[in-house]
């Protein structure tokens, strides 16, 4: 009779463990489920900060030329042997010209 009851109580403990070991066994897939999730969420957002980074070098690299181009400029014209208002002298005559015809 001790035997007997025994096996029930140790077939009980085996019964939650099993429950137990089923639940862990469904967190897990849950997590394993999320890693996966967010790996993919990671990847994604490296090819983004990717193609930003080639965007904003890219960027770099115009905003570069036109520096160059701007300065290659400004030698071409020698800017600092030009009066301050040949603009404004410039636009004057063209309207006392435009004005006379």
């Amino acid at each position: 009779m001790k035997m007997r009851i025994r096996y029930i109580i140790e077939w009980r403990k085996l019964k939650k463990l099993k429950i137990k070991v089923a639940k862990l066994i469904a967190k897990l897939a849950m997590l394993k489920r999320d890693c996966i999730e967010l790996a993919e969420e990671n990847k994604e957002s490296m090819m983004r900060l990717e193609a930003l980074t080639q965007e904003a070098q890219l960027q770099d690299e115009v905003y570069q030329a036109q520096l160059e181009e701007i300065q290659s400029l400004k030698e071409k014209l020698n800017w600092t042997k030009l009066p301050p208002n040949l603009w404004t002298s410039i636009s004057g005559e063209e309207a006392r010209n435009n004005s006379s015809n």
